[in-house]
């Protein structure tokens, strides 16, 4: 059994699984009801975000949110569903950011946060070891439901191959990331 990881849209993911090239994504989108009945899904992990930067504008800024209106913000690229929430959570409490950079690379947005560039919007375990050194500040305790969602999609139809099918099978069924696991760096 070869296991090959690759990146892409979620159209370009749906292609795949269409032409099976792949048997099995990961995506943070769910894309099984734009393939329909033929392909299942499950949401496998939903994992917090946190408005993150250095210690400097934490000090400097008013209270979270409003601090937000001060600094450049760096988020996921517009079509990104993380990207959604986190605009509708800072408009819901009147404010409208500035945007300096829309990427996909979450670690070219902790770069430019640990360079002071401003505020970016992380998970855990981008900023974690950063956050334990002093390095980076959340600018909010709790979480502010901004969450990313990873589903696992795959067809219904049966592998030719009963292992790569019962590894399948395993993994729509038990795979799953929760609160305690991530932070613990282990998957369930």
């Amino acid at each position: 059994m070869v296991v090959k990881m690759s990146s892409g849209t979620p159209e370009e993911l749906e292609d795949r699984l269409r032409r099976r090239v792949c048997d099995l994504v990961l995506s943070n989108v769910d894309i099984s009801p734009a393939l329909g009945r033929e392909y299942r899904s499950r949401l496998v992990a939903s994992i917090p975000h946190f408005f993150v930067a250095v210690p400097l504008y934490k000090r400097k800024g008013r209270g979270f949110p409003r601090m937000m209106d001060q600094a450049p913000l760096m988020v996921r690229s517009s079509d990104n569903p993380i990207h959604k929430e986190a605009m509708d959570f800072l408009r819901r409490n009147g404010v409208l950011p500035e945007i300096h950079a829309q990427v996909e690379d979450p670690d070219l947005i902790l770069t430019m946060v640990l360079r002071g560039e401003g505020v970016g919007l992380l998970d855990p375990f981008a900023i974690q070891k950063h956050l334990r050194s002093g390095r980076l500040v959340k600018l909010h305790e709790r979480t502010l439901g901004i969450r990313e969602n990873l589903w696992l999609a795959c067809s219904r139809h049966p592998h030719s191959s009963a292992p790569v099918q019962a590894v399948i099978d395993s993994l729509m069924e038990r795979f799953q990331f929760d609160w305690k696991t991530l932070r613990e760096g282990t998957a369930v």
